[in-house]
């Protein structure tokens, strides 16, 4: 081995030790061996300070496949990559790329190829890898087990606990990330053992153990962006069949998506007349589901909850507990982009008769949204009780406050038209915030169910 050239390894991450720019600048000039450094401390300043400093031939190579594109061009000379192990191909040429200055198509291939780098580190590297590669038949799965980090094992152990030891939450990325980044998007067909990892995903969102978003001890709402991705990939792995329940009530679904199998034992009420919850879809113990009314796959929807006449919980929909969703309620579906937060509606609001909130809009606690009100990200809300205006801001997403009363507004529209003829447009308004009277007449509501 001596005289063979060595490569430095600095993974922080891996080793919780960082091999800081002068210790490797020294390394690289007095050790004639030492021919370059694989870079996976993620710190741009330091990895800057190398690529401006070292000696003639050493080499800096990007530690993290996600960081590849900036880190070439700034000098460096390519990747030791984890992601190539599942599409070698495709890796390597976004690199050959992005070394020819081909910043276009280097580029698209990186945000292709996006998804799989995050999934690769869902948990601790190498086990989402070899997941990864054994759905893909290349080897068998056979990992120890691994350490989960502090900062998110709380929402990865309950993923993993109740979804089993093989972890959904890296088969589902696999299935999704591995298979599609490689191959034309136009697949149509996926082995039977990714259909099982879907099923075994999409059993889990029915019993909510995984959810498309969640709220943060900070109060924060947060999309799981792998569940979306998994959501994602049921539509696309699946074939159009007939799914008819009977002569009479007939439709044609994708066989990856089917009618919720509801039990007795889930004890959901479910009154006769034509409702439909989508597999996929958590509806808790005590929700009751006036006829017909509709609940879409990736909606979460707590215990206690009543979705009356004609309603409709989109896809990803967050509903908390003891909500009212008034006949023909309409809260929209944001499945994509993955990354956005979907509409959330949390405990104890009530939404009026032909209300609708759409484009990933929060409504806090105890609110009130009378009938006809229209919630938009895009929409400002004006709070006349507060003296303030609240508007969705950039990256975010728009929040009704806790306990506000909503009703339908109107606002005098701009312009010379307008003024002559009188135009207006609609407003939502918050009119007062929540007190005994507006208690009272929920608490009315709720006994007459």
């Amino acid at each position: 081995m001596a005289g063979l050239p060595l490569v430095l390894y600095n993974v922080p991450g891996r080793t919780s030790s960082n091999i800081q720019a002068p210790t490797v600048l020294t390394l690289a000039r007095e050790v004639d061996t030492i021919a370059g450094v694989k870079e996976a401390s993620n710190d741009l300043t330091q990895i800057m300070a190398i690529l401006r400093e070292r000696p003639d031939g050493f080499k800096v190579l990007s530690g993290d496949d996600a960081v590849t594109l900036p880190l070439i061009a700034l000098g460096a000379e390519g990747i030791i990559s984890v992601v190539s192990n599942e599409v070698p191909d495709l890796m390597a040429r976004m690199t050959e790329l992005a070394l020819q200055g081909n910043w276009g198509q280097a580029r698209e291939l990186h945000y292709r190829l996006l998804p799989l780098m995050e999934a690769n580190f869902i948990e601790s590297n190498p086990g989402p890898v070899k997941a990864a590669l054994a759905l893909m038949g290349l080897l068998e799965e056979q990992i120890r087990v691994m350490r989960i980090s502090v900062e998110t094992g709380r929402g990865r152990a309950r993923v993993l606990a109740g979804v089993g030891s093989n972890s959904t939450a890296v088969t589902i990325e696999r299935a999704k990330a591995a298979r599609s980044a490689g191959v034309d998007g136009t697949r149509t067909a996926y082995a039977d053992a990714e259909r099982a990892v879907f099923s075994e995903f999409r059993t889990a969102l029915s019993s909510g153990q995984v959810r498309a978003a969640e709220r943060g001890p900070d109060g924060v709402w947060r999309a799981n962006t792998w569940v979306k991705q998994g959501i994602l990939l049921g539509f696309r792995m699946g074939v159009l069949r007939d799914m008819s329940a009977d002569g009479a009530f007939r439709f044609f679904d994708k066989d990856t998506y089917p009618v919720r199998d509801t039990k007795l034992s889930d004890r959901v009420r479910i009154v006769p007349g034509g409702s439909t919850i989508r597999d996929g879809a958590y509806v808790a113990p005590g929700v009751v589901c006036m006829p017909p009314m509709y609940v879409n796959v990736g909606a979460y929807v707590d215990e206690g909850t009543l979705i009356d006449s004609h309603a409709l919980v989109g896809s990803c929909a967050q509903i908390g507990r003891r909500v009212h969703l008034s006949a023909a309620a309409q809260i929209g579906g944001v499945l994509e982009p993955v990354g956005a937060v979907p509409v959330v509606i949390e405990d104890d609001v009530l939404v009026g008769g032909n209300c609708g909130v759409y484009e990933g809009t929060i409504v806090r606690e105890r609110a009130v949204l009378a009938a006809g009100t229209i919630l938009t990200g895009s929409m400002p809300v004006y709070d006349l009780a507060r003296e303030r205006v609240y508007r969705r801001p950039a990256g975010g997403v728009l929040e009704i406050p806790a306990g506000a009363v909503v009703v339908p507004g109107a606002r005098t529209a701009k312009g010379k038209l307008a003024e002559a003829e009188g135009l207006s447009l609609y407003a939502p308004v918050i009119v007062k915030y929540r007190d005994e009277r507006t208690d009272a007449a929920t608490l009315l509501e709720e006994a007459l169910r």
